[in-house]
């Protein structure tokens, strides 16, 4: 699984992921970004939220990807893993970009 996975069209984002979850907030994102004029890369896992070393790995790759100082944001809606964050951090500092995470992600990680 662990792949990107790069939108360019909304009838793309529902072919790819259908209909978002109650409570994810990344299918919500996308479609603001794209609603923009954003392409949106999203880096598949096989469970959300389980394995924090498949997200590491999918930062990993990012951080190492010819085409990541085109990124314009980065977005972890309902990560909440003060690890993961760090490291999304680190990136978006290093490539000027912007963290997007929820209310409750930046609470988690600053307590």
């Amino acid at each position: 699984m662990n792949t990107f996975v790069l939108v360019k069209t909304l009838p793309t984002l529902a072919e790819k992921f259908g209909n978002p979850t109650s409570t994810g907030l990344g299918i919500h994102m996308a479609v603001q970004a794209m609603m923009y004029g954003h392409y949106v890369l999203f880096f598949r896992v096989k469970e959300e939220g389980v394995n924090i070393e498949e997200y590491l790995l999918g930062l990993f790759l990012l951080q190492n990807e010819k085409h990541a100082s085109h990124i314009s944001a980065l977005s972890l809606p309902g990560v909440g893993d003060k690890q993961i964050i760090k490291e999304a951090f680190k990136i978006s500092s290093n490539y000027k970009n912007l963290l997007i995470m929820n209310e409750q992600d930046l609470y988690d990680f600053m307590t």
